[in-house]
């Protein structure tokens, strides 16, 4: 499938901002990211300028994002502590 045919599907979306819950949300604050506070609930942060490379069928999420180090990290986290703004 094309990256094209996964944006319009929702699968795949680019610089987007994610809510990502507790235990799974300590990841990206490791990596350097920072979190904001969520309106999701206190168990989640908020973070902006995310690459959602896949979600839709099956039980994970993968996520890319960069660190304050400028570096790439891409991480799969179970979808049902993931929510997508859009």
């Amino acid at each position: 499938m094309s990256t094209g045919a996964m944006r319009l599907m929702k699968i795949r979306q680019d610089n987007t901002t994610v809510h990502v819950g507790s235990p799974y949300n300590n990841f990206p604050l490791e990596a350097g990211v920072k979190g904001l506070p969520s309106q999701m609930g206190k168990e989640y942060l908020k973070f902006n300028n995310f690459d959602v490379l896949y979600t839709g069928p099956g039980k994970n999420t993968l996520l890319q994002f960069n660190s304050l180090g400028n570096h790439t990290f891409k991480l799969i986290f179970p979808s049902e502590f993931v929510f997508i703004q859009h």
